[in-house]
């Protein structure tokens, strides 16, 4: 058999056909299976099918094919998460000539189904099993697999499932989410709804937090829960943080145990998250989020200087420079406050016209400390990076 060069087709349909040739040449009974994640094995049988018609023609008979289906939807109800669902669909040829089933696609890969018989004589009659997995929790999901068949009067044959995904224990958000936090803040609280779908009560309920700084209680607040959240059992968990907190991500874990109605004994582990800033913060785009401050290339005779803004993060926001070490002398500091605005000065970094000659960058980086005159704020240690050429023009 000689085999026709395939045009305009993609590499997936060409790959399909080219396994349908092979499989066909070398032994009418090959059926070889591929990895069902790459789609192949439903493909290369409606191909082969399609091929098999068009080689062959329709069959013995030369009447005019029917097709009868009792029903072309099935409610699954209410279903857990991460649970398989299966129906049959019974599809009987009642014309005067063969049926063919083709397939036509399906909404999504959550969704499986078989054919018993894809050519359907007179009276004959096919079974299409159905099956889908439950991925995630919604109030109402639709998915199809759309059959393609020879009969002019249902050219398409479209097989639904319906139903609910319910969640027997969860949590909404999936964090407790407490945001950004100044110094100052005496405390503060972030929330996070534990529900049940499924379950009345969860009995012998348990929850602790892994730092023993944080507080975690449970009530029966609704108010500010996300949008659209439901359950038979619902409860809102708060975390309230301790005053004080040392700058920094905040890293706690709460876990809740419990069991359901039914005895069934759960866990769920939660998140904190959370960012305490420092009490002073240095802020521009010259200076990165380790207090580089980047000068970049200077030529002879040439220097620069970088603006920044300083934020202090404290109920007192008096701030003065108290001390200022570098270990190159050429480096020039000044702060200043900026007029109405409280808590807001400016910082300037300078390098000189006559600084060194050479590469101060990487590990030469001059090394800065600034030192303030405040009770809480601690020394800021920065450096400064800079690449001079040189004045003797080498």
């Amino acid at each position: 058999m000689r085999m026709p060069l395939l045009l305009g087709f993609s590499i997936p349909v060409t790959l399909v056909v080219v396994l349908i040739y092979g499989g066909m040449a070398y032994s009418p009974q090959k059926r070889m299976e591929y990895p069902p994640q790459y789609g192949l094995n439903d493909r290369i049988e409606a191909a082969r099918e399609m091929m098999n018609i068009r080689m062959h023609g329709a069959g013995p008979t030369t009447g005019i094919p029917e097709l009868e289906i009792t029903h072309t939807v099935h409610d699954f109800g209410v279903m857990p998460l991460e649970r398989v669902g299966s129906t049959t669909f019974h599809v009987r040829s009642v014309g005067t000539g063969r049926v063919d089933l083709m397939d036509g696609g399906k909404s999504c890969q959550c969704v499986g189904f078989k054919i018993s018989d894809r050519q359907l004589e007179p009276g004959e009659t096919a079974e299409i099993t159905i099956e889908w997995r439950t991925s995630e929790a919604t109030d109402a999901y639709l998915q199809n697999v759309v059959l393609k068949t020879n009969c002019e009067a249902v050219p398409e044959l479209r097989l639904e499932v319906i139903g609910r995904v319910t969640e027997t224990f969860s949590v909404q958000p999936s964090a407790v989410v407490i945001g950004r936090l100044l110094p100052v803040d005496t405390e503060a609280e972030g929330h996070a709804w534990l529900y049940s779908h499924e379950w009345d009560e969860i009995t012998e309920l348990d929850v602790s937090i892994s730092d023993a700084r944080f507080e975690v209680s449970l009530d029966d607040e609704l108010e500010g829960a996300p949008e659209g959240l439901v359950g038979k059992w619902v409860r809102r968990l708060s975390v309230r943080t301790p005053a004080d907190l040392e700058s920094g991500h905040l890293s706690a874990v709460v876990t809740v145990t419990g069991k359901g109605t039914d005895g069934t004994p759960v866990r769920l582990t939660i998140p904190l998250e959370g960012h305490v800033t420092r009490r002073l913060s240095i802020i521009g785009n010259s200076i990165d989020a380790n207090g580089l401050i980047e000068m970049g290339t200077l030529s002879p005779f040439q220097g620069a200087s970088r603006v920044m803004t300083i934020r202090v993060n404290d109920e007192d926001t008096r701030l003065s420079l108290k001390q200022v070490t570098c270990d190159q002398d050429c480096i020039e500091v000044e702060m200043e406050p900026i007029n109405g605005a409280e808590g807001l000065y400016r910082l300037t970094v300078r390098v000189p016209e006559d600084r060194p000659d050479g590469a101060h960058a990487g590990t030469e980086a001059a090394k800065l400390k600034l030192e303030f005159d405040h009770p809480r704020v601690e020394p800021v240690e920065l450096r400064v990076s800079y690449v001079a050429l040189s004045r003797l023009g080498r």
